[in-house]
């Protein structure tokens, strides 16, 4: 029920991020902005960024 909650949310966050973004027309900054934040995203979720700080200090939380 919560990771269903959690799946929805941020699904929502990211289409209205989006929305703005594309809304109001991508200039070098909001392209930038948009994906240093994605790829970073990306880089911590396939735990390519600092593995070894990541993992001790956020891994009991992220185990569930």
């Amino acid at each position: 029920m919560v990771a269903a909650f959690i799946t929805v949310t941020m699904a929502s966050i990211f289409v209205i991020g989006m929305k703005i973004v594309v809304q109001d027309g991508i200039n070098y900054r909001k392209g930038l902005i948009a994906g240093v934040a994605f790829w970073v995203g990306v880089g911590f979720q396939n735990g390519a960024v600092f593995p070894e700080y990541v993992t001790a200090l956020a891994g009991p939380h992220l185990q569930n």
